[in-house]
């Protein structure tokens, strides 16, 4: 979730202008959205897989709040052991975080937000970083409610050191140290 500071904001979705906007600017965690409508809470953006289940969405609240979900995070290996690559995590969550704030300024929204990732179905799932499991350990919870941020719309230059608390909780959830894509505070990882 992404929730803008500012409680002025109201967002008139049927604007064609702004929808425009939000289609142009829009990244979903893993993939590109197909679908979208109007719905009772906003705008809805989604795609779904071939059994028709949403796998990945974006709402757009009339607040200017985001609720992003993707379920495409979790891989199986050979061994039918869950695992998760930490690393693609963390460039989803940049990405789409990048995402939302680029349509908040397209729809001249620029405040503060509050950062909040939640995850379900975790138990017994292996992070693993590019250089391999680095002697982690199974998560033993089924749900990670990961701290909450607020980030400045002024650092979101600095969005990957904005998030080290988050990601660092996320890590030490399977048994790491913290998230190796730093080093002294700064975020090192580049993403394609």
């Amino acid at each position: 979730h992404l929730s803008p500071i500012s409680t002025r904001n109201k967002i008139d979705f049927s604007d064609s202008s702004l929808i425009e906007k939000i289609r142009e600017n829009t990244k979903l965690l893993t993939t590109s959205y197909s679908n979208q409508n109007h719905n009772l809470e906003g705008y809805l953006l989604y795609r779904w897989n071939r059994d028709n289940i949403i796998k990945d969405y974006l709402q757009i609240f009339r607040d200017g709040s985001f609720e992003f979900y993707s379920s495409r995070l979790l891989k199986n290996n050979i061994s039918l052991e869950k695992s998760i690559s930490g690393s693609s995590i963390e460039s989803a969550i940049i990405k789409t975080i990048g995402s939302a704030i680029e349509i908040l300024e397209a729809i001249d929204i620029n405040t503060s937000f509050l950062v909040s990732i939640s995850m379900y179905d975790t138990k017994d799932i292996l992070f693993y970083s590019n250089s391999g499991f680095s002697e982690g350990v199974h998560i033993n919870q089924n749900e990670l409610h990961l701290p909450s941020i607020i980030i400045s719309n002024e650092k979101r230059d600095e969005l990957g050191d904005s998030l080290k608390s988050i990601f660092d909780t996320l890590w030490q959830s399977s048994g790491h140290q913290g998230s190796p894509s730093y080093k002294d505070g700064k975020y090192i990882t580049e993403f394609s």
